[in-house]
């Protein structure tokens, strides 16, 4: 059941809706995430996430929440737009390879950040990055987050792949989250970023053009690559050859555009706390209350 908004909480200024919740800008600096469902399981374990990001020292590559309570996550208001607005809305100009391979390093850092705690991202896709004033990519969307080694839900192609008969009794799986199905990921977003469109979503495929990415991809049959730096990432990653996240990480860093510019940094503590204070006052004089 679809929860109501808020009468003070309409009054600001309505962003998005996604499968978890509604998003509403609070001023310049926050936004709110303010759950569909008021009882959704997905929405309760991003928060339990934010919690645990909490109590290490901040990742400069995924997004600042500030505060959570049970009826609201109060989130770092990121004005560039997704990466999917940014592509979809730009089909005419290529972004710089510089640009992108700055991207790379940063989407693949925080994934190994997440790996360093234990757990994968698990929907990694344009709607879910986002950048900063700076044109700093920043994940975002962790209600699909599960630890190291459970059982992978998968996502819609190219995102993910169902496995194929080099996965043993995993075959037409998602198999389990780890290292290859995050990179699979990054590996068509990269491919996304260099060309503009989604891996196969060009090819004439016939009427069955969904199915048969799914079959395709399940028979690692991939789009044709060039020798270039980052397509020789995305083959990598296609084919799952980073042991760990940390070790792709570690490859994209070494790009050139990687160091072009200054490296995004964590919010200052202070400057944190005292946005933390501000949304806090904001629930008390009733923000999130119903009547």
């Amino acid at each position: 059941m679809l929860a109501k908004i808020p009468p003070q909480l309409s009054s600001y200024r309505f962003l998005s809706i996604g499968a978890v919740g509604f998003v509403y800008q609070i001023d310049s600096c926050v936004v709110l995430k303010f759950p569909r469902d008021q009882n959704d399981e997905c929405f309760r374990r991003e928060v339990k996430i934010f919690d645990l990001f909490e109590k290490h020292s901040p990742c400069p590559d995924i997004v600042q929440s500030f505060l959570r309570v049970p009826q609201g996550n109060f989130l770092a208001y990121l004005s560039g737009g997704t990466l999917e607005q940014r592509l979809r809305g730009n089909q005419k100009d290529k972004e710089p390879l510089s640009t992108i391979e700055r991207w790379a390093m940063e989407l693949s850092n925080a994934t190994a950040w997440l790996e360093s705690l234990g757990y994968i991202h698990g929907d990694i896709r344009p709607p879910n990055i986002l950048f900063d004033g700076h044109d700093h990519l920043k994940l975002t969307d962790f209600d699909s987050v599960a630890k190291i080694g459970t059982r992978y839900d998968g996502a819609a192609p190219p995102w993910a792949r169902l496995l194929g008969p080099e996965a043993g009794d995993e075959n037409g799986t998602f198999g389990r989250c780890d290292a290859k199905t995050e990179q699979f990921a990054i590996g068509s977003i990269i491919y996304f970023a260099t060309r503009g469109y989604e891996p196969y979503e060009m090819e004439d495929l016939g009427e069955d053009h969904g199915p048969r990415v799914v079959e395709l991809l399940q028979r690692m049959k991939f789009p044709d690559l060039s020798e270039g730096r980052l397509d020789r990432i995305i083959e990598q990653c296609w084919n799952g050859q980073f042991a760990t996240l940390k070790e792709l990480a570690e490859k994209t860093s070494l790009l050139p555009g990687a160091n072009e510019q200054p490296r995004a940094t964590p919010l200052d503590k202070v400057h944190c706390e005292e946005i933390r204070r501000k949304c806090q006052r904001l629930v008390d004089n009733g923000l999130l209350a119903m009547a």
